[in-house]
């Protein structure tokens, strides 16, 4: 019956491949969750995906003890089939309350009892689980470990994919940086011009409070005074200067144009 049971387990894709020896972390479908780089876990014997598939859980660690945990973050359906909601067992999991009768439906608990209440009494199994033999997996880790069992299966077989297909696999796994959304106004392209344009907007804009703050007939002085519109070669712009700031390799967008109309909007009747 049990071996039945695994079959089974395994059929639904909970189990993973038993693993017989230390594996090379570079070439690794297994990665724990980690900071930095990733160490490989040593001669794990069953890795279960999806822990809450289990009925009685605690039966199954007594019986395989050195059995590890792959501890899936948030509702990974589309990744690893589960049996129930990961997003709601997640979410009692980390708040602390029980389930509410709509997260126990998505269980499939309370309508077709199909867990037997089970899926309550694993939450609180897995709460105080044994920290060490679990693993935790973050979105991209599991995309990036059904990625390269693809493409070490495909190389199994000497399967030949297309280019389209194997970008395709590969653009799985990658952080998506295209399409960039700027959080902050400095992270706007705009910003990537020239040191030529910026400097010299840069300089007029604060030229204007500085004439009028620091003047030295209202008794302002200040010691040992860096104005912060210095010269383009001191000021850092961070990877955005193209090169020196006494020969800019572009005529400047901003050449021979008075920049004080447009930045103290004379027009508007600020004076």
């Amino acid at each position: 019956r049990m071996c039945q049971l695994f079959q089974w387990y395994k059929r639904c894709g909970h189990f993973s491949e038993c693993v017989l020896r230390d594996i090379n972390p570079i070439n690794n479908p297994i990665e724990e969750q980690k900071y930095g780089s990733k160490s490989p876990l040593l001669k794990a014997q069953w890795l279960l995906f999806c822990p809450f598939a289990i009925l009685s859980i605690e039966s199954l660690h007594e019986a395989f003890p050195d059995m590890r945990l792959i501890w899936v973050h948030r509702a990974l359906s589309q990744c690893i089939p589960s049996l129930c909601s990961s997003l709601a067992i997640h979410n009692s999991l980390y708040t602390g309350k029980s389930p509410s009768d709509s997260q126990l439906v998505t269980l499939g608990d309370k309508v077709l009892g199909t867990f037997g209440s089970g899926a309550e009494y694993a939450i609180d199994y897995l709460a105080d689980f044994d920290k060490n033999r679990m693993v935790h997996w973050s979105n991209r880790d599991v995309k990036r470990h059904t990625t390269r069992l693809a493409t070490k299966t495909l190389d199994y077989f000497g399967i030949e994919v297309d280019r389209y297909r194997r970008l395709q696999m590969i653009n799985g796994q990658t952080e998506y940086i295209e399409v960039f959304r700027p959080l902050h106004d400095a992270q706007m392209p705009y910003f990537g011009l020239h040191d030529g344009v910026v400097s010299e907007v840069f300089e007029d804009y604060i030229y204007q409070f500085e004439e009028f703050a620091y003047e030295n007939r209202f008794g302002v002085t200040i010691e040992e005074y860096q104005p912060l519109a210095a010269p383009a070669d001191q000021q850092s712009l961070g990877t955005l200067r193209v090169n020196g700031g006494d020969q800019p390799s572009f005529p400047s967008f901003a050449d021979g144009q008075p920049m004080d109309g447009h930045f103290l909007q004379e027009n508007k009747g600020f004076k």
